[in-house]
């Protein structure tokens, strides 16, 4: 356990070596490996007894199941006689109810129909019965009114009618009808009377029933009341009424007639009407009759019948209940019979079913047994896994376990499994498939991540640039009511006490670096109470927490600084995707694009083997469960041997699928890997894409964005036929693809880097070049051993240094480097002194032995300035031309990659702005359109775009106007970013949670590069840098573009357009100067277009107001200093630099640029060079001769004949029209005025309208070359080898940055060796410390200024050699084992592997740019310095360089000269003059009394030792070792300063920063030229150089 964690403790060092990121291995982790170790091994051995358990039992079970067949055999014979004379009974008892019940239904059959015919009849009895009664019953009502009406009748009225001896016929008439209703058999009055007479008279009229009134009786009756009514209405008045109205009236007559008979009368009427009701209801009620009497007969028989059956059913009824036993007992039997038969079959099935079973079972048990064995082993190498791999890569994971770990456990002989897989162990195939299906990736790697995530006993602390891990925990945790916080939400404690209490999972997303110190209890699981309740601190209360809670924290960036603290309390898994990972999700999202049906295929075909897998696994399990824990009889457990069978079927069908599913998957993955080439480009492009993070943060590209990007490229691919040609022409279409995704969103310095690290990288994955090469290319010799001395002069130390070593290291190619420059040294130094060496050919047979980087390795020994040429050689020849040409920003292209929810991020660079560009994009995607308004009204003047300007207090400003424009659909712009860095989290919230904006909407940004800017919203944006651009032409095409036209038209002035272009043209050469770095200037300015558009302003006013005046005067004075002094000159804060901004008004603001004699020329080319330059300022009447009017042409320009003949006639007039127009509001006359001092060339502008100057100003600029020298710019054409080279070992540096080291495991020792002898090297150049009280002792009679200087440098120096003694110890010791890396310790051993100064060392150091190497150097020359000092006295000369503090030695020499010449010290000054003795040993003169100089270098020009003056360098002579220096104080009235420039010496190339630190103080230098082409050229000179 120790040397796990010993060797876990050297990897975290390697991998921080290697990789630059922070991984520890802290006693925590030890203390969990013993935990997990023990917890492990005791939960995996009682897994394994209780498996061995189960199968003993059930090998036991299925050994008794044999015993148990012959006993069977032998019972089963004798059921099955029995069953047979058992069967035979009821065989018989079948047969006699099969007859009886024959006849039974025969019976019923017979009664059925019968009963069929009684409900029938039934039916229609009570149907027919119904319809009549219901016609009868309509008169019922009339004939019941009737009867009552006869009620009323009293005796008297029957006895007065009666005692009519001759009534009227009305009276007779109505009696007779009585008579007919009585059914009397004569009719007469007298008839009448005898009826009347007796006292039941009304009684037998209401009791008689009407159905015994025949046919006869109605027609007579009818007749009769025919007859009535005719004497009632003889005239036949109401014949015409209706019936009922008719009735009534003829009822009315007859009361009146008598009472009596108008009752009768009503009641006769009744009983008439009744009759005809009844003569129609009479056929049908004789129907009724004869069908009841039907019915009774049916119902008679049907009874008859139900009797009979009823007996019948009885008898049926007791065959049958015998029967029932018979065949219950029958039943009974042959389920014995089945039962036994069952069990024979099963334990025959079991026998020959469990036979391989069986056997594999034991082999399984005595697996286990040896399985046992190896447990330990197993846990150790797990458990070592989970307590110390998570932070690391694939690679060293690997490494660890298996050839490390694993190999320590087979040399102490501890067991261990054969081919141990840690997934396999700690995981089986159901969970993996399960995280697969949740989106996590199924490379090896992620799912080792899975592993670490769920099974440590600490929460995981997730680094996770792509989000691969946030996705998985997301879409895992979705049903359990996962909370997604931040500890950046000012609520984010509320949310996270709920979870903890009700048991929520928890995932804090955005983690960086800071841990909310609130919740470190929580982190640590620093739990309090019991095993039943237990509760936390969180910050002043304490929360009960519950068992189900869980958290995850994930980190965005790709690689945090973590400290100690996040390895203690957390578990840090790398979850950063791996090269052969992304390369196998790569291949499937192409094989999807390409060959959708077979990826399809694959995916189904994984599936079906993982179902089969599991189904396998669940039968089996259900097999052996069945087995071990069923009770009773184990052969009449159906389910089981239903299992058995199920699982035999299905394992061979799973035996068949696997087989059949393998060869599939074989052919498909071959068919797959043919697409291989295209995913592994992919996956090494977006590696080097990600790295660039490393250089400038702002660089931060998401997993998804890059597959959209991969998706696109694969799909806008040229279609071939041929799989070769589409796969080439994916591969080429994605790798420009990545290539100008990636280039938009970077800075210009920083595009040839990127293409460079895309071509090595694909380089390194071809194999054609290696780490070894790579690394000798950036770093060079890191030897200090300079010993052997150049074989000819042309040869540097630094060249020789490096051919040594490449000689020595790659013998295979290099081996004869040193004999071939030996014998062909003519050869070699033409090839090295070329002006463009990776042009030509190498010397002898190396131009055809080395391949392209070993080309570049040999021009980075011989001509460093020319390796930023040869890198774009190579990436061209590599590559192609297109990748060192970076894509133009296009605003419209950026507009069509935008989308609503994709924001655009412009990151700017000093002196650049977007908005114009933006605006005017808003107007060409209609920037005014009518928008809805509150009030239902439409506003037509809404603008789609909004611009804010980012500062403090705009935050919720900035997010009303954020939700209006994304509801509304209008554009807005964040300006400034950088100042609100809080708000750009909440922003980047409102933007996640914003599912749906209007599609118009559009977010733009522009921000400065920031360190803290919020990656996640870096990752999901589209970012644009934007720049100045590079060059001169450039500059002043980007000034006339987005100069606005009407500008032109603002002055009358005939020189205002021509001065506009001055000032452009002042403005980019000041802009242009920026990238000779500190030649250019000492200080970055951040000049920018709101500078020139200032002046333009100050230009045109001064302009007019002479023309208001009368004149056309131009004063330049007035104008050189508020556009060089005060706009410009303002932002410059450097002495010197405001010199050179002087120089450029003097050279560009005078009226010699208008001279009509000589034009006036920026710049021209006066060499023999077949390229020529000339910068001039264009005027119209320059291109008038027929060889130049291409110029007017492509400006679009005409010019009428007779202005270009007789504009000089035309001209005092127009010259007059305009003071005129210009002194309208003054009323002083037009004097004679003189405009002869303006050339003709500007005179002639004044036929032309001002607006066309632009177009004609833009014309010239195209036709400019698009590169120009530095001569343009007043620079010597070395100021490019020095920033060529300056840019090379920018690109050194960013790639010992971005590159990781090779995975060796012998590099730890090697690294180790180097760094061992590096220490040695220097420790012997470190001296003694000087005694410091012995030396003050020394000089204690003769102190002077310069002993004071000299005692304070040596405290320094001191100082310096014991912190260089105390570093070089501790890391000896600490690389010897003996004591613990500390982070001082570590970035030292960094530093002098690269070569490079200790950061410590620097604090204690003069300023210097040197390397460690030569470093060393001027430090041993810098202590011989001080101890000829100490032992002879003041020196001499002295190397200014050689001090701490070099200003404090020349404050000693003014000190010293004004105390002897009682000058008054503020009122001393020095003067310097250089001497032509190159050293002290070429002196031929007394030096008593004078301090000479040695080791300043000229920079910018050179030293003419003959003529005693400054002259032009040679070329590729960056800088000149300086003749000795005489310092000479001076009083300042008597200093001459005529043809002097007043030189500034630096300490180092730097020169000085913002502070003004790294100035020493100025030299006065002679020179015969003007002075203002040294300012220019930027001549200094320094203490120190580079190398």
């Amino acid at each position: 356990m120790i040397m796990v964690h010993e060797s876990a403790n050297f990897y975290c060092d390697l991998y921080t070596e290697k990789m630059h990121r922070s991984a520890y291995a802290t006693p925590k982790n030890y203390l969990d490996f013993i935990h997990t170790f023990i917890q492990l091994y005791k939960q995996k051995k009682d897994d394994l007894l209780k498996q061995a358990e189960r199968l003993n039992v059930g090998i036991i079970r299925i050994d008794e199941a044999s015993i148990l067949i012959q006993e069977m055999d032998r019972k089963l014979e004798k059921q099955r006689k029995e069953l047979a004379i058992k069967t035979q009974k009821c065989d018989d008892l079948l047969s006699e109810i099969t007859i009886l019940t024959a006849k039974q239904t025969e019976r019923k059959s017979r009664a059925l129909e019968k009963k069929q015919i009684v409900d029938e009849q039934l039916i229609i009895i009570e149907k027919e019965k119904h319809e009549a009664e219901s016609q009868l019953q309509e008169t019922m009502p009339a004939l019941l009114e009737a009867q009552q009406g006869l009620d009323t009748l009293k005796a008297t009225d029957i006895t007065e009618m009666r005692s009519f001896a001759n009534p009227v016929d009305t009276l007779r008439l109505i009696g007779y009808c009585m008579l007919i209703y009585l059914g009397h058999p004569s009719i007469t009055w007298k008839d009448v009377r005898g009826v009347m007479a007796d006292m039941k008279f009304i009684t037998n009229l209401k009791t008689r029933d009407p159905d015994l009134f025949t046919s006869k009786q109605a027609v007579q009756l009818k007749i009769y009341l025919k007859k009535l009514e005719e004497k009632l209405d003889p005239n036949h008045i109401y014949s015409l009424y209706d019936k009922s109205e008719r009735d009534i009236k003829l009822l009315t007559l007859m009361s009146n007639v008598s009472r009596v008979g108008g009752s009768l009368f009503k009641f006769i009427h009744a009983i008439d009407n009744y009759m005809d009701k009844y003569r129609e209801t009479k056929p049908k009620k004789d129907r009724l009759l004869s069908i009841e009497n039907d019915y009774e007969i049916n119902l008679t028989e049907l009874n008859r019948l139900e009797n009979h059956i009823e007996k019948s059913t009885n008898i049926l009824d007791d065959f049958r209940k015998r029967f029932d036993i018979a065949m219950e007992d029958k039943i009974k039997f042959q389920e014995e019979t089945d039962i036994a038969i069952r069990r024979r079959l099963a334990a025959e099935k079991l026998l020959f079913g469990f036979n391989s079973e069986t056997l594999r079972w034991k082999d399984e048990v005595n697996h286990m047994k040896e399985y046992e064995n190896e447990l330990i082993g197993n846990c150790l190498l797990s458990s070592a896994f989970l307590a110390y791999c998570s932070p690391f890569t694939y690679e060293i994971r690997q490494d660890l376990i298996y050839n490390q770990w694993k190999k320590s456990l087979n040399e102490k002989t501890i067991s261990i499994t054969e081919n141990f897989q840690i997934q396999n162990f700690l995981s089986s195939n159901v969970e993996i498939s399960e995280w697969t299906s949740q989106g996590l990736p199924a490379d090896e790697f992620s799912i080792q991540n899975g592993i670490l995530t769920l099974y440590t006993n600490r929460f995981p602390f997730c680094i996770d640039p792509q989000l691969q891990g946030l996705l998985w925990i997301k879409q895992r945790e979705k049903k359990t009511n996962l909370k997604i916080l931040s500890m950046r939400d000012r609520d984010f404690l509320k949310h996270f006490e709920l979870a903890i209490k009700y048991g929520y999972p928890v995932l804090f997303k955005d983690v960086d670096e800071y841990i909310d110190p609130i919740i470190l209890d929580i982190l640590s699981k620093n739990f309090q109470g019991d095993s039943t309740h237990q509760y936390i601190k969180l910050g002043d209360k304490n929360i009960d927490i519950d068992r189900n809670f869980r958290m995850y924290l994930t980190c965005r960036l790709s690689n945090p600084k973590l400290s100690t603290l996040h390895f203690s309390y957390s578990k840090v898994i790398n979850y950063t995707v791996t090269l052969k990972g992304l390369e196998e999700q790569l291949l499937s999202s192409l094989v999807k694009i390409e060959r959708r049906e077979l990826e399809e295929m694959r995916e189904t075909l994984i599936q079906e083997i993982f179902e089969n897998k599991q189904q396998q696994k669940l039968l089996e399990d259900s097999l052996l469960r069945e087995l071990t824990t069923t009770t009773g009889n184990i052969l009449d457990n159906n389910e089981l041997i239903e299992t058995l069978e199920n699982t035999k079927t299905k394992v061979s069908e799973v035996i068949q699928a696997l087989n059949l599913g393998e060869r599939t998957r074989q052919d498909i993955e071959k068919l797959r890997d043919t697409y291989r080439l295209a995913a592994r480009r992919g996956a090494v492009l977006y590696f080097s894409l990600v790295q660039m993070s490393t250089i400038n943060s702002m660089y931060q590209y998401s997993l998804n964005s890059f597959l959209s990007v991969f998706e696109y490229s694969v799909k806008s691919a040229q279609t071939n036929f041929k799989l070769e040609k589409r796969l080439q022409s994916i591969v080429n279409t994605l790798t420009y693809q990545i290539y100008c995704y990636g280039t938009i969103g970077m800075f210009e310095k920083h595009k040839l880097l990127y293409s460079f690290l895309l071509t090595i990288q694909i380089e390194l994955d071809k194999q054609i070049i290696n780490y070894n090469q790579i690394d000798f290319f950036l770093k060079g010799n890191l030897s200090l051993d300079k010993s052997s001395k150049p074989l000819f002069n042309w040869l540097t130390y630094e060249t020789w240094h490096h051919c040594s070593y490449l000689s020595k290291q790659f013998p295979e190619k290099f081996q004869n480097l040193i004999l071939n420059i030996e014998e062909n040294p003519i050869e070699w130094k033409q090839w090295a002194e070329h002006d463009q060496l990776e042009n030509i050919a190498l010397p002898k047979s190396f131009d055809t032995l080395l391949n392209d980087f070993e080309k570049l390795m040999l021009i980075r020994c011989f001509s460093p300035n020319r390796i930023i040429f040869a890198i774009n050689k190579y990436i061209t020849k590599i590559m192609g031309k297109k990748y060192i040409i970076p894509p133009t920003v296009y605003f419209d292209s950026i507009f069509e990659q935008s989308t609503a929810q994709i924001p655009v991020i412009f990151i700017l660079s000093p002196g650049s702005d977007p908005t114009n560009d933006i605006q005017k994009l808003a107007e060409r995607k209609n920037q005014i359109r009518k928008i809805p308004t509150e009030n239902g009204l439409t506003n037509e003047e809404q603008k789609t775009i909004r611009t804010l300007a980012m500062g403090q207090g705009q935050e919720k400003l900035a997010l009303q106007v954020l939700h209006t424009a994304q509801h509304q659909g209008t554009w807005l712009l964040l300006q400034n970013c950088h100042l609100l860095l809080p708000f750009l989290n909440e922003l980047e919230k409102e933007l996640e949670m914003s599912t749906k904006p209007h599609p118009d909407f559009r977010l733009w940004m522009t921000t400065e590069p920031i360190e803290k800017f919020p990656i996640g919203l870096l990752q999901k944006s589209y970012k644009v840098v934007i720049e100045p651009p590079s060059t001169l032409k450039l500059n002043l095409r980007s000034i006339f573009v987005n100069l606005n036209i009407q500008i032109f038209s603002d002055s009358d002035h005939p020189a205002y357009p021509g001065m506009i272009f001055i000032l452009a043209f002042f403005h980019a050469i000041i802009l242009d100067r920026r990238k000779y770095n500190k030649i250019g200037w000492s200080c970055t300015y951040d000049f920018n277009e709101s500078d020139f558009r200032v002046s333009v302003d100050i230009l045109k006013h001064y302009l007019n107001m002479n023309l208001e005046h009368g004149n056309l005067d131009i004063q330049w004075s007035t104008l050189r200093y508020l556009i060089g002094e005060v706009m410009y000159g303002g932002r410059v804060i450097d002495s010197y630099d405001r010199r050179i901004i002087r120089t450029y008004m003097k050279e560009y603001f005078g009226d010699f640029v208008f001279d009509s004699i000589q034009q006036f020329h920026f710049f021209i080319d006066i060499t023999t060079k077949p390229l020529k330059y000339d910068y001039f300022i264009p005027e119209i009447r320059d291109f008038l001769s027929a060889k130049q009017r291409w110029l007017l042409k492509e400006a679009n320009i005409s010019i009428e004949p007779q202005i270009e003949y007789n504009f000089e006639k035309l001209l005092p007039n127009k010259i007059s029209d305009l003071l005129q127009h210009n002194m309208e509001q003054s009323n002083s006359p037009i004097k004679q005025i003189d405009y002869r001092f303006l050339s003709k060339n500007v005179l002639f502008n004044q036929f032309f309208h001002y607006s066309i100057f632009r177009d004609f100003y833009l014309t010239y600029i195209d036709q400019l070359p698009l590169y120009n020298p530095p001569d343009v710019l007043g620079l010597h054409p070395n100021a490019e080898i020095n920033y060529l080279t300056k840019t090379a070992h920018e690109i050194y540096s960013n790639m010992i940055m971005i590159q990781p080291e090779q995975y060796d495991i012998d590099y730890g020792s090697n690294r180790e060796q180097l760094i061992l002898s590096l220490i040695d090297d220097i420790l012997q150049q470190i001296p003694p410390k000087k005694d410091f009280n012995l030396l003050r002792q020394k000089f204690q009679q003769r102190v002077t200024p310069l002993t004071i200087v000299l005692l304070q440098e040596i405290q320094r120096f001191n100082l310096l050699t014991s912190v260089m003694w105390k570093s070089m110890n501790e890391l000896k010791q600490a690389l010897n084992g003996q004591i613990n890396f500390s982070i001082q310790l570590d970035e030292i051993n960094k530093d002098l592997y690269h070569g490079q100064i200790p950061t410590l060392w620097k604090s204690y150091t003069p300023q210097t740019k040197k390397s460690l190497a030569n470093w060393i150097e001027q430090f041993r020359q810098r202590n011989q310095q001080y101890d000829r000092w100490i032992q002879d006295g003041e020196l001499k000369v002295i190397n200014l360089s050689g001090l701490h503090v070099p200003e404090s030695y020349l404050a000693a020499i003014m000190q010293i000269a004004a105390r002897k010449n009682q000058w008054s010290l503020d009122r001393t000054t020095f003067y310097t003059h250089v001497t032509k003795w190159q050293n002290i040993n070429d002196i031929d003169e007394p030096i008593q009394n004078i301090c000479l100089i040695e080791g300043l270098y000229l920079e910018g020009a050179r030293w003419d030792i003959e003529n005693n003056c400054l002259i032009e360098q040679t070329n590729k002579q960056l800088i000149q070792m300086m003749p000795l220096i005489k310092i000479i104080p001076i009083e300042t009235y008597r200093i001459n300063r005529n043809n002097y420039l007043a030189t500034p010496v630096y300490i180092t190339s730097d020169r000085r920063n913002a502070m003004g630190i790294g100035f020493v103080f100025e030299a006065s230098l002679y020179t015969k030229k003007d002075l203002s082409h040294w300012i220019l050229n930027g001549v200094c000179l320094l203490l120190n150089t580079d190398s």
